[in-house]
């Protein structure tokens, strides 16, 4: 007796996959940039707030 079975099923995820990681890597980058340019006026603020 042979039993077939599927380890994965099948799926759109194809179509999306490409967006959504475009879309990611995107705010990924926005992330870096904003924090290498926030981190002086922060690092100023902490200083100034320490004494």
């Amino acid at each position: 007796m042979k039993q077939n079975f599927r380890l994965s099923a099948p799926s759109d995820k194809g179509r999306f996959s490409k967006p959504y990681m475009l879309i990611g890597i995107g705010f990924v980058i926005a992330d870096i940039v904003v924090k290498a340019v926030l981190a002086p006026i922060w690092q100023k603020l902490l200083l100034s707030a320490l004494g």
